[in-house]
């Protein structure tokens, strides 16, 4: 949706620049911090904090180690591939990680490539779809509109009902 909002009709380089300036940079750097206070609470909670809560996201202690074991030397690949990919929920690949112990510099390299490759993926296709964001935004504006006038219709009825019935009540006692 940021590309559809943020980036006027435009295209090449000025479209890739303005891109990385508006959603790309923001956005991949939001994600780095949020992500670097996961890992963090992962890293110093570690086994303790998953064995709580894990079960909540869908962790469990022992199913990390076999994790751990199978990505032995793929690791930063993954994280980065987990980044990259927008369907994946991101706080769970901070979380294994910091309780994982993976280095603290391999996390933010890869993790800082894989937002980035996700925030333009998205940016991309919000800007791609944005004649559609329009007329959707025209035709909740027009239902709000008429919401809105049904909204008072009823409200002006309510207030009328309730006087007839207040001078009704005042009038036999």
């Amino acid at each position: 949706a940021a590309g559809a909002l943020l980036l006027p009709s435009m295209s090449g380089w000025p479209l890739f620049s303005g891109m990385m300036r508006v959603i790309v940079i923001p956005g991949a750097l939001g994600t780095l911090m949020g992500a670097l206070l996961v890992f963090a609470a992962g890293y110093w909670g570690g086994k303790p904090l998953i064995r709580r809560y894990g079960p909540w996201l869908g962790l469990h202690w022992n199913e990390l180690n076999a994790l751990e074991r199978r990505l032995v030397g793929r690791f930063g690949l993954m994280v980065f591939l987990l980044r990259a990919v927008p369907i994946v929920p991101l706080a769970p690949v901070s979380a294994v990680a910091g309780a994982l112990r993976f280095p603290f510099l391999d996390f933010m390299l890869w993790t800082l490539a894989g937002a980035i490759v996700r925030c333009l993926a998205l940016g991309a296709a919000g800007y791609l779809s944005r004649d559609a964001y329009s007329q959707a935004g025209l035709r909740l504006t027009q239902s709000q509109a008429w919401l809105s006038v049904a909204l008072l219709a009823a409200l002006i009825g309510l207030g009328v009902i309730w006087l007839r019935r207040k001078r009704t009540q005042g009038l036999n006692p």
